[in-house]
């Protein structure tokens, strides 16, 4: 029977190297640091939200630009541009196919204040401009 704790770094490091790859130092800190996540607690400061931003349109995944913040139980969208202005909700509890937008009903108005001031909240902590460069629609294949 194991111990149920993730042994000491051994040569499986090279995974976790490859995806902190851009992370300056070593990786023996943020490992140190991600055990109790691995136990299975949830730290204070952990995100409530997590934020999206999608804007190869019309290239590969032919989807509108949109962004916007998804947590354990909401998603809330923007699409914006270049022809398109409108936000969407969804309580995934409720609706796991995100098939019905809940975006204006009054029963999820606390809600909705509460995601949109999330975006904002996030587009700021991350230095999203406040719009996209358009040059930046379509370019997916460029890369």
């Amino acid at each position: 029977m194991g111990t149920g704790k993730v042994p000491a770094p051994s040569r499986s490091t090279r995974r976790a190297r490859t995806i902190g790859a851009n992370s300056p130092g070593p990786l023996t800190p943020s490992i140190a640091q991600a055990s109790p996540i691995l136990s299975g607690a949830t730290p204070a400061d952990w995100r409530k939200g997590f934020y999206f931003h999608y804007y190869e349109f019309p290239a590969d995944h032919r989807v509108r630009p949109h962004c916007g913040v998804i947590t354990d139980r909401y998603t809330l969208a923007h699409f914006y541009a270049p022809d398109v202005d409108c936000w969407e909700l969804f309580d995934r509890a409720k609706d796991a196919g995100e098939m019905r937008n809940v975006f204006g009903e009054p029963a999820y108005a606390a809600v909705q204040t509460n995601l949109l001031e999330e975006v904002s909240h996030l587009r700021t902590e991350l230095k999203e401009p406040p719009t996209d460069d358009p040059k930046a629609f379509g370019r997916a294949t460029e890369f």
